[in-house]
């Protein structure tokens, strides 16, 4: 019964979504693609709504309510949490409320969260862009209003989170110089994490628009400009650069 019922559960999941076109194994691929991307991020919470919360504490949830963990956000924002906000808008919204919630427990965005703690995986502030972009493809029920205040909090605030790791790493030089340098405390990603933190300012400058806060979008669109600092238009590529 278990096995049936999973079965016609898949089935109707799958069948939401109908392709056209292209070779069998085409199709295969892309209905292959489209059960990974429903792998992730999943329920955290308990059958009774009871999960850990990122400040260690058992928490306990509403009905109707889940707490979604791991979520590979910087594999993810670029396409996939948009089609899951127009596909699974309800489920999405869970998703986020649960990064609001992870927020609210530990004082920021968690960074490529594992269960109820951050892994600090992959660079960049996507969390940031998970929020704004599934609030822009559908996905608005949770409380944009604390997201907006902890993704503001991740692009102008220096500080350290969870195991002393800051949220936005060499986020003095990014405020100050316009960008990220390279040989600065040893690192040398100075251009992607520029490039990253650009795409994110860009993501809650569009967010914040839509809450009606003018002055923080207007300030976070032209810091994401940021990555004109790194174009060398001899070569017409984004290089790194060191502090001038």
């Amino acid at each position: 019964r278990v096995l049936e019922a999973a079965k016609t559960q898949w089935t109707r999941m799958f069948e939401r979504v109908q392709v056209q076109g292209g070779s069998s194994d085409d199709r295969v691929r892309f209905y292959t693609g489209f059960y990974h991307m429903l792998l992730s991020p999943n329920i955290f919470s308990d059958a009774g709504g009871e999960y850990i919360g990122f400040d260690g504490k058992v928490r306990r949830l509403q009905p109707g309510q889940a707490q979604y963990a791991n979520f590979s956000d910087w594999d993810t924002y670029r396409s996939l949490v948009q089609f899951q906000a127009l596909l699974l808008p309800q489920q999405t919204s869970q998703m986020m409320q649960s990064l609001v919630r992870d927020a609210e427990q530990s004082g920021w965005l968690p960074k490529w969260p594992v269960a109820n703690d951050v892994s600090y995986v992959m660079g960049g502030d996507s969390p940031s862009i998970l929020l704004a972009s599934a609030w822009a493809f559908g996905a608005r029920s949770f409380d944009k209003d604390s997201a907006l205040k902890y993704m503001l909090k991740g692009a102008t605030q220096p500080g350290r989170g969870p195991h002393d790791s800051p949220e936005r790493p060499w986020l003095e030089d990014y405020l100050s110089k316009g960008y990220v340098p390279v040989a600065r405390h040893g690192q040398e990603i100075g251009a992607s994490v520029t490039l990253e933190y650009a795409s994110s300012d860009f993501a809650i400058s569009r967010f914040a628009l839509a809450l009606g806060d003018r002055a923080d979008a207007a300030a976070l669109l032209r810091s994401s400009q940021n990555w004109k600092n790194l174009f060398d238009p001899e070569s017409t590529f984004i290089r790194p650069r060191a502090i001038s």
